[in-house]
């Protein structure tokens, strides 16, 4: 964790750095730490502080992993990129 903390002082809208942290602390069970690096993020970047659930299971192979940063980035209370509704198919 020292590592992200580090790029986020150097670059304070290190989006990964962020992400990185969050998920560690939400893995080791610091919630309320985790949380707190959200808030700190929104301050830096807002409007990108959040997540694409959807995105991050196309860039990945190993889809367990990615499952295990989505559900560490909820718990640690990164919100979730809404997706807008999906425009129905068109009449031929």
């Amino acid at each position: 964790m020292p590592l992200a903390e580090q790029a986020i002082a150097q670059m304070s809208a290190c989006l990964p750095a962020y992400r990185l942290l969050i998920a560690s602390l939400s893995y080791l069970g610091r919630r309320d730490e985790a949380s707190a690096v959200v808030k700190r993020m929104q301050v830096a970047a807002p409007g990108a502080a959040c997540f694409s659930a959807d995105a991050f299971r196309r860039m990945y192979r190993d889809q367990d992993f990615v499952e295990r940063l989505i559900r560490a980035w909820r718990e640690g209370g990164l919100p979730e990129e809404e997706q807008p509704p999906s425009a129905p198919p068109a009449a031929v």
